[in-house]
């Protein structure tokens, strides 16, 4: 069902012997990597030959190391990355996908059962991402914390200088993270290093998105930014003329991006090139969703739209509310909710309700879906509801404590939702039996 969402796992060679590693890997130069090997094969060949002749061989030996050493570093880092890209339960950005569609390749089963549970100091509004068995989430203080999903350890944490409210991207190995200090950080995901950071003109809620080489961002400057995600790098920037908290979609070459503006655009994610915008009433702050040739989104007026990839309009329906949250998108069925806690089910190609389903409470959380259930947050009081998605019908509940602002995301058949009061939750299925751990990093 989901094979339109999990890319072929297979190494590709570039024209220029660059190793491609889509989503979660990095590059990795081919080329060079075989002139170490060369190199090392030269040293050893030649250091073989003079042994016996030559006794003050301790420079040679030297180098020998040296090669030896960049060799092992060469292979481990393409090892690494490999097995980055070959986890089949990874999600790697606010959404989980360059589409915003929001689905799970793990399916649970209810009733869920809470299994562990992280205390921080401070509100969490992030959305997690995870690979490899390491799980990613930022909180209100600034920090980016790295845990052993299994262990529950705290592996690294890094501290930014203000609030983070969006969701990390997890991409070639590295963490981007926009904060509220105008900064976005890349961070070694392995140790938790500081490689680059670049300075934006006001604060960034937004959540990065990855596209080829490169790192798409928004920031309430007004501007969304492309930025090398290797080196942090300006490639482009366009000036919306209005504050972007909304995360990119990015499909086919194409930036889909809410606006203050107010309006989605659509850009040239290589150039970043203005292809069109669609104008609306007021303010677009949930995230595009682009599924089978429609875009989807809210905006602060209450209304919801589906356009095409021209930019023209399919449908629209006026919902009670303004809506924050992103919709999510399986099988033909687009979900999305509003600010009255109103969940709604409608025919994408053409906005006939299927079904709602009142959370009897504010939601800014995104919806989640895997190939059975839906899952929702009410903002306050928070409670994390499972659904049938097809037909709406309540399957499970659980009260979460504080208010809850982040979304849900699944990885490794565990969900995962954190809340303002600090708490970082995961849930399994029942069947499965464990103990519950606290965690007070």
């Amino acid at each position: 069902m989901h094979s339109g969402l999990l890319k072929s796992k297979q190494i590709r060679l570039n024209a220029d012997g660059r190793i491609l590693c889509p989503v979660l890997t990095g590059s990795f130069n081919f080329l060079h990597f075989a002139n170490i090997v060369l190199d090392f094969s030269l040293r050893a060949d030649y250091f073989t030959k003079n042994l016996v002749t030559n006794h003050t061989h301790g420079d040679m030996l030297i180098q020998l190391r040296f090669a030896f050493f960049a060799l092992l570093i060469a292979f481990t880092a393409c090892s690494y990355r490999q097995r980055s890209q070959d986890d089949p339960y990874a999600w790697t950005s606010f959404r989980g996908h360059v589409s915003n569609a929001g689905i799970s390749p793990v399916t649970l089963s209810p009733p869920l059962v809470l299994d562990k549970l992280w205390h921080f100091n401070h509100r969490i509004r992030s959305t997690a991402v995870a690979a490899n068995g390491r799980l990613f989430i930022a909180d209100w203080n600034g920090r980016v914390s790295a845990l052993d999903v299994q262990s529950e350890a705290i592996l690294w944490q890094h501290e930014t200088r203000r609030t983070i409210t969006g969701s990390p991207l997890l991409f070639e190995g590295r963490i981007y993270i926009a904060s509220c200090d105008s900064t976005v950080y890349a961070i070694e995901a392995r140790d938790g290093r500081l490689r680059w950071t670049f300075r934006m003109q006001n604060l960034s809620i937004a959540s990065p998105q990855a596209y080829q080489t490169s790192v798409i961002v928004g920031s309430h400057d007004g501007f969304v930014y492309a930025l090398n995600a290797r080196s942090g790098a300006l490639l482009w920037k366009y000036d919306t003329e209005g504050l972007v908290s909304s995360s990119p979609a990015i499909v086919d070459g194409r930036v889909y991006i809410g606006s203050g503006h107010p309006g989605v655009f659509c850009l040239n994610a290589d150039n970043g090139a203005l292809i069109w915008k669609f104008t609306t009433a007021k303010s677009v702050v949930a995230s595009p969703l682009v599924a089978d040739g429609l875009v989807f989104f809210g905006d602060y007026d209450g209304w919801f739209y589906a356009l095409d990839l021209n930019g023209e309009l399919v449908w629209k329906t006026r919902c009670q509310k303004k809506i924050d949250a992103s919709a999510a998108y399986l099988d033909g069925v687009v979900y999305w909710v509003d600010m009255t806690g109103t969940l709604f089910a409608a025919r994408g190609a053409t906005g006939e309700p299927v079904w709602q389903f009142p959370l009897q409470g504010p939601a800014i959380s995104s919806p989640l879906l895997d190939e059975r259930y839906l899952y929702a947050v009410r903002y306050r009081p928070a409670l994390l509801f499972m659904l049938d998605r097809l037909t709406g019908e309540l399957l499970w509940s659980f009260a979460l404590d504080g208010n809850a602002y982040a979304s849900p995301m699944i990885y490794r058949n565990r969900l995962f939702i954190g809340t303002e009061k600090g708490s970082l939750y995961a849930f399994k299925s029942a069947e499965e039996d464990s103990l519950l751990t606290e965690v007070h990093p």
